[in-house]
């Protein structure tokens, strides 16, 4: 039985041992009153109504696989949902994805998924975008001089090689590449961020291990898996690394535990990499500059939609009611920005 199929059995469990000891007590106290009892049977029922729902489910369902290959726990009441980091914590619901043209800031494509990780979705949604742009401009290929912006959480070898296969240009930035920035590292509010990279460690390919920046091994462990991906994992000596000079500059000062360094290197199941690519790409101030009008463009659409529409969260259950609640918000937006267009033709 999976992670959180054990989960619910635990709780089914915890129920059924409830409602025994309540059938017990019920059948040692036969003097008590008429409301107390027709409470205690009530709450009784729903409990055994809970029970049943969760034995059932348990019957009906296997484990359930988010986009990102990981394991997403289970729900009775809405099972197509998944736990979404809110402004209060966590909570049980669905991610509004959406693409909007450069220009006007008008929704191309939009839907949800109830999942916290985004970037598996990217070649769905880059496959939305283009087919209403054929619809909407009547070319085979309406994306073939366009340049498609997308934040960090979409960076990934899959995404790019995606990008790639539809003859895409993409600049989806890695998650370190603002470390990486000589503006932003020369700030105060930089000071002591800055980590070491992959990159700044050597390999040594005939005995299968790297050279740190303060000359010291780290070793191969073992191939590991994550999510999607798999690779290689090496790790230094906590005797080489204790007292190091580099030691806040290699290991996270989160870490209260750790005190060696760990090296995950990504094994690419493509002949190209694009990843490694896209780094350089977007270190380059070209592309940085172009990169730097994705906050222009899209922050403005979730702000309205959210802000000045009043969604906060989405109200429905299952991801067919909340595509059609989100796509009935974007709507609303794409109406605005077309009315707001009109206005401006006949201003004086």
């Amino acid at each position: 039985m999976v992670r959180y199929k054990k989960e619910l059995q635990k709780k089914y469990d915890r129920i059924k041992g409830i409602t025994k000891k309540i059938i017990e007590e019920h059948k040692k106290n036969d003097t008590q009153g008429a409301d107390e009892e027709a409470a205690t049977k009530k709450k009784l029922e729903r409990m055994e109504h809970d029970a049943a729902r969760i034995l059932e489910f348990l019957s009906t369902h296997e484990k359930r696989i988010g986009g990102g290959g990981e394991e997403v726990k289970m729900n009775i009441t809405d099972n197509e949902s998944g736990k979404i980091k809110g402004p209060h914590g966590m909570i049980q619901g669905y991610n509004g994805l959406a693409a909007a043209d450069g220009k006007k800031q008008v929704i191309i494509a939009a839907e949800t998924h109830g999942s916290a990780a985004e970037g598996p979705y990217f070649p769905e949604i880059l496959d939305k975008v283009k087919t209403n742009m054929q619809m909407i401009t009547e070319k085979e290929e309406p994306l073939k001089k366009a340049v498609v912006l997308a934040d960090t959480a979409y960076f990934s070898e899959d995404n790019l090689q995606a990008a790639k296969a539809r003859g895409v240009e993409v600049i989806i930035p890695d998650q370190q590449f603002r470390q990486r920035d000589e503006q932003l590292s020369k700030g105060e509010h930089r000071k002591g961020k800055e980590r070491f990279e992959a990159r700044d460690f050597k390999y040594v390919k005939k005995a299968n291990y790297y050279i740190c920046p303060n000359g010291k091994k780290l070793l191969f462990k073992r191939h590991v898996a994550l999510n999607r991906n798999h690779g290689m994992k090496y790790e230094s000596k906590t005797l080489d690394c204790r007292g190091c000079f580099y030691f806040e500059k290699c290991i996270s000062s989160k870490s209260k535990t750790k005190n060696y360094r760990t090296l995950y290197i990504p094994v690419s199941d493509y002949a190209e990499n694009l990843a490694e690519k896209m780094r350089a790409k977007i270190d380059n101030p070209k592309y940085k500059k172009i990169y730097g009008r994705r906050m222009q463009i899209i922050e403005p659409v979730f702000a309205n939609i959210t802000y000045c529409k009043g969604i906060s969260r989405f109200t429905m259950r299952s991801k067919a009611k909340n595509d059609i609640q989100w796509l009935l918000y974007c709507i609303m937006h794409n109406i605005g920005k077309c009315f707001m267009e009109e206005r401006m033709k006949y201003a004086v």
